[in-house]
């Protein structure tokens, strides 16, 4: 899919021999390495699909804040990924599977119809996560757990 443009926001060890690799397979033009960013909601603003290619997370941030930016995601099938993603909300495939990985993006990307749908399910659904724990609940518990003791001082609005 040469139309295809990757972002990898973040920083790490591995930037350096990432970017090597995406010279030596050519594809250095469709890989943006983005570094650390402090603006993910308007990343996410311009992407379609969001990736997780770790195969060792508990309850991924990375999942959560693309689901709140209504993104399908595609990630391996571990750590508490299926908890958060099923087929109203993307894809998963088998840990260390990359054909199965790249064949559920490939789909998705693909499929503009099916995105579309993806993309409104995650949010419009968000409270069937984990009964009652709706946007209105999480707040009411946070509101509640800023005590003295927990936070130093009760939570300002």
């Amino acid at each position: 899919m040469p139309e295809v443009e990757f972002l990898l926001a973040g920083d790490g060890p591995l930037r350096q021999e990432l970017e090597q690799e995406a010279r030596t397979l050519g594809l250095r033009d469709a890989v943006v390495f983005l570094g650390d960013r402090r603006d993910i909601p308007a990343v996410h603003a311009s992407m379609d699909v969001a990736l997780l290619t770790s195969d060792s997370e508990s309850l991924s941030n990375v999942i959560l804040e693309a689901m709140a930016a209504g993104l399908p995601v595609v990630a391996y099938q571990s750590g508490g990924n299926p908890e958060l993603i099923n087929e109203q909300r993307g894809a998963l495939a088998a840990p260390g599977n990359e054909a199965e990985f790249s064949d559920a993006v490939g789909r998705l990307l693909k499929q503009p119809l099916l995105r579309e749908r993806l993309d409104t399910m995650p949010v419009s659904s968000s409270k069937g996560l984990w009964p009652g724990t709706g946007a209105e609940s999480l707040s009411g518990t946070l509101r509640d757990s800023a005590t003295e003791e927990g936070c130093g001082g009760p939570l300002r609005r």
